[in-house]
């Protein structure tokens, strides 16, 4: 199999600790402007937040080489992961080899013998494409989301603050809420389709609400009319974004990636006789592909979801004791189950997040041990840090599915040719 240059975790997170070595936070702001990308638009108020949302824009929007360009330009002397001009995802490499396969079969659909042993396998075919579809439709809602969220932020944390003492901060309002408005209108458009509407019942009436107030306070100058657009905004994003995501992982889940390698593979036995060894052999190497990414999708899905368990069990011990500052019970009992979780998660792994996760877990573990000697706030503020190491690592497992679920458009694009022949 041809081997392709790939940013993997390893890269990533050396991309993001290099960042986060050589600038701070004015200098990464000024790297943004490098970028023509706005510094409010990255989400989260720590550096380290400002990073990871920094680099998940850059892959998202096919910018990683300019801004290892631009890293390489700013800070010649730093050794900053290589990310060449042909760069592609994790996966797309397999994605082209699975789908040549598929191309060559469209092709060569006038040979009465390859058009009866593919029609044989029409109905997996439209299974699977119309999977694929799902899962191209979960992924760009989410991308929606979290684009709109960018602009939601930028007017809170700019705008609306601003706004009981700077007049001009309604003018800002009116230039900043096209970057809100624009994804909220394309994330109405495509929920609000009979396929998909049902599943969207969480969170689209709110997001309707919201767009709406946010017009009518645009108009009247009402800040209370404000207020309410955010709160809404602030809804539908809390109710939409996990359910969507959550939609795109049980999509992926259900994808027929196998059944469409065993369909291809059937194929291949049937014709291996009749045509040029140069045409089986091509059929020969999307089967593979298709096994190998097949494999890779149901390895991170079950890594997300080994993941979203640990966080969510983390999230709902911390809103515990933000109840109550001096009791930390519910840590003490749950600490020894959260941390077998960990464990199972990053095993003997020598990688950097994996051996800072496990210091952060020790740390923790004597912490609670010196109990008696240590204030509770200090105990709670260790466990809050370990929290967010493992936030980090869940949202470098959930971009990499997020990618690979992207990238399926390189199979999606010939199925539907080779359906359209059948």
């Amino acid at each position: 199999m041809i081997s392709s240059p790939r940013l993997n975790l390893d890269d990533r997170s050396k991309l993001r600790q290099l960042l986060l070595d050589h600038f701070d936070e004015s200098e990464l702001r000024a790297l943004c402007f490098e970028l023509n990308i706005k510094y409010e638009y990255l989400k989260g108020d720590a550096l380290t937040d400002r990073v990871l949302a920094l680099i998940g824009y850059c892959e998202r929007r096919d910018l990683l080489t300019e801004l290892a360009k631009k890293c390489r330009q700013l800070r010649p002397n730093v050794n900053w992961p290589d990310i060449p001009p042909e760069f592609t995802s994790p996966s797309e490499q397999l994605q082209k080899e699975a789908g040549s396969g598929l191309h060559l079969l469209a092709q060569r659909m006038k040979d009465s013998e390859v058009r009866e042993a593919v029609s044989d396998y029409q109905s997996d075919f439209k299974e699977s494409l119309s999977g694929i579809e799902t899962v191209r439709h979960y992924k760009k809602l989410h991308d929606l989301f979290q684009d709109m969220e960018m602009g939601y932020n930028l007017i809170l944390h700019n705008d609306r603050q601003r706004m009981e003492e700077d007049d001009t901060a309604w003018a800002s309002l009116v230039s900043n809420q096209a970057l809100l408005q624009g994804p909220i209108y394309e994330l109405l458009k495509l929920a609000d389709t009979p396929r998909f509407v049902s599943r969207a019942g969480y969170w689209l009436p709110i997001l309707r609400r919201g767009q709406m107030a946010m017009r009518s306070a645009i108009e009247e100058h009402d800040l209370g009319e404000l207020d309410t657009a955010l709160r809404f905004l602030y809804r539908a994003l809390d109710r939409g974004l996990p359910r969507v995501n959550g939609h795109l992982v049980d999509a992926a889940t259900d994808l027929p990636l196998d059944r469409l390698a065993a369909a291809m593979q059937s194929i291949h036995k049937r014709l291996e006789t009749s045509l040029p060894p140069e045409t089986v052999g091509r059929i020969a190497t999307s089967v593979s592909a298709l096994e190998e990414l097949n494999d890779d999708l149901n390895d991170l899905v079950d890594d997300h979801n080994n993941w979203q368990r640990l966080d969510d069990e983390l999230r709902r011990v911390d809103v515990l004791l933000g109840s109550d500052r001096n009791d930390i019970s519910e840590l003490e009992l749950t600490h020894p189950d959260f941390q077998a979780m960990a464990t199972d998660l990053y095993g003997s792994s020598d990688e950097k997040w994996a051996l800072d996760l496990q210091r952060s877990s020790e740390q923790l573990k004597e912490a609670l041990a010196s109990e008696s000697t240590m204030p509770p706030a200090t105990i709670i503020g260790i466990f809050q840090t370990y929290r967010v190491q493992v936030g980090r690592r869940f949202r470098l497992v959930d971009d990499r599915l997020l990618q690979l679920c992207e990238d399926l458009r390189q199979i999606g694009e010939p199925l539907d040719w080779l359906l359209r022949t059948i």
